[in-house]
């Protein structure tokens, strides 16, 4: 994957419209609708100043995402989404955009969501973002009501340090507060 084919889009940089069709397309063939809520929402998100969105884009066509909020004065990185087209999976592209989004947030530590090892799905996302640097935190952790659900979703985060009990509950604070405004 050529380094010239991944983009960050933000608010110096907007994404167009047709760029976000396509994102938003993978997205809701990647997450169900209660975890991403409406393409109204993530455009507004779109303007936000610490918001981002790492894209790589084969021949100009958008293929794969990270959307993700920079809180530097935190040395955090909170990736709220990311999805690779489903033709696409399996072939190396995700661990290449996280390398990429690593390279250009270092020193910062990133931090994600993902559903607990209930199932084999489940457990096979969390063991792709282990063998990318990740670690499981424990703690309890929930998704906001954030997407249009009208209830909490238990989650677990992941994250490129591990967390003792004090840093998770105040990453967990400021994702709640930070990132999940409305």
């Amino acid at each position: 994957m050529e380094m010239e084919n991944m983009i960050v889009y933000d608010i110096s940089n907007p994404m167009p419209k047709d760029k976000f069709a396509k994102l938003f397309d993978i997205m809701e063939r990647s997450f169900p609708r209660n975890e991403h809520g409406s393409a109204e929402l993530h455009f507004r998100e779109m303007s936000r100043p610490d918001f981002k969105s790492l894209c790589y884009e084969p021949d100009g066509d958008l293929a794969a995402f990270m959307n993700y909020y920079d809180f530097p004065e935190q040395d955090l990185i909170f990736l709220e989404h990311f999805a690779v087209m489903e033709a696409l999976r399996g072939k190396g592209i995700g661990a290449q955009l996280m390398s990429r989004l690593k390279e250009l947030t270092s020193p910062a530590m990133i931090v994600l969501e993902v559903e607990p090892p209930k199932g084999e799905i489940e457990r096979r996302r969390i063991a792709f973002y282990q063998r990318l640097g990740f670690y499981l935190n424990d703690g309890d952790y929930f998704q906001p009501d954030f997407y249009g659900s009208d209830f909490r979703l238990p989650l677990k985060l992941m994250s490129t340090e591990p967390m003792d009990e004090a840093r998770f509950e105040e990453v967990k604070s400021f994702i709640h507060k930070s990132a999940y405004l409305r």
